[in-house]
């Protein structure tokens, strides 16, 4: 079962796991408290320590942190029935059924209102209102017991639906913030952050894979040659529009699972995880021939800017490769097809494989400062 696309999932689990621990923690030592009140019967000892182990169980298993995610959903969206089952045998077998005993049904849904998505908390809020109204069904079959079944039943609503909005929202914010730090907002690419990301996981240790060799990942490095002067003769934001139109380029025949991202100014990167390095080679060089047949228009006049790139191919083998020493030897290529004239591909350089890099960016050399533009 997907339990994210069944909106059943808890919106942080491990979260979630903490903030129900510490709710079945402290439910775990108040039920023995509120029963010192209560006339002394077998039912009421029965629960008095039957009560306070589920809970601790419940708490237990909730904490391990090595519980599988999928397994930790599931029981996140049980352990509110689970705890609301709990309450309810209690005020049976208590007979009790007062506004404090009522409103601990509130709990659950209080739980899940705030960390399960709107099916979750609007399965366990009826859940709660269900066994708030077998409590008063049992106990006080009265007008008096229906009129505080409705006004339990109204805060659970309320409540719910009131914390369910503002979660929403909540995701919303923080989906467009992660959005906003993924993207570079003038040409669409990712950033160099997902970049990383991306190429933490090409170098990793490949999965074998039947009658399939792993062929490394190759990392394309290109600059917009020249650029420092479209900026000066045409202005800064024909400068962006050339920006853009090479990230169109690179988007629009992108090998199949690449990452194309902006790196900074205008250099550019293009990740192909499970790419040889002559056919990244192949790729860097038709992606040289489109930049070439397809100049900037310009507005107004109708005349286009010729646009010429300088490529570098670094190639990770199969087999844990530091990011560092990639980033390194796409670069070093780079600065080859720069130093033989620019408009033009690097020959390839490869990673030497090592221990596996933690993804970090790569300090800018000194001498990628001399020939950039």
């Amino acid at each position: 079962m997907d339990w994210a696309r069944s909106g059943l999932a808890a919106r942080n689990p491990r979260a979630a796991a903490l903030t129900a621990f510490w709710i079945f923690l402290l439910s775990a030592a108040a039920v023995p408290l509120s029963s010192l009140d209560m006339p002394e019967s077998p039912a009421q000892r029965a629960m008095s320590f039957g009560a306070p182990v589920v809970l601790l169980g419940l708490a237990t298993v909730l904490i391990t942190r090595r519980l599988p995610v999928t397994w930790l959903n599931v029981l996140l969206l049980v352990a509110p029935i689970l705890g609301l089952a709990v309450v309810v045998t209690l005020n049976l077998a208590t007979q009790d059924s007062s506004a404090g005993a009522q409103v601990m049904l509130c709990l659950p849904a209080l739980f899940a209102a705030t960390h399960l998505r709107p099916p979750g908390a609007l399965l366990v809020a009826v859940s709660c209102s269900m066994g708030d109204a077998l409590v008063v069904g049992v106990l006080r079959p009265d007008s008096r017991g229906l009129l505080d079944w409705f006004q339990i039943s109204l805060v659970i609503g309320l409540m719910t639906g009131i914390l369910v909005l503002a979660g929403q929202r909540q995701d919303r914010l923080v989906a467009l913030l992660q959005g906003q730090a993924s993207r570079d907002p003038l040409t669409g690419l990712v950033t160099r952050r997902v970049l990383d990301e991306a190429m933490h996981r090409a170098v990793l240790p490949p999965v074998p894979r039947q009658g399939r060799s792993c062929a490394g990942a190759a990392l394309v490095l290109l600059d917009l040659d020249h650029f420092k002067t479209i900026n000066d003769t045409h202005g800064h934001p024909i400068g962006d529009d050339a920006l853009v139109h090479l990230a169109g380029l690179l988007g629009g025949d992108a090998a199949p699972g690449a990452v194309i991202a902006r790196l900074g100014g205008d250099e550019m990167a293009v990740l192909l995880p499970e790419f040889p390095a002559d056919e990244a080679v192949r790729w860097a060089q038709g992606l040289l021939t489109r930049v070439l047949s397809h100049p900037l228009p310009l507005a107004g006049d109708g005349t286009e800017l010729p646009l010429s790139v300088s490529i570098g191919v670094g190639h990770a083998g199969p087999g844990p490769t530091p990011l560092r020493d990639l980033y390194a030897a796409a670069d070093a290529s780079l600065y080859e097809a720069k130093r033989a004239g620019r408009g033009r591909v690097g020959p390839p350089h490869t990673a030497a494989p090592g221990r596996p890099g933690t993804g970090a960016p790569v300090p800018e050399q000194p001498e990628r400062r001399l020939h950039r533009g």
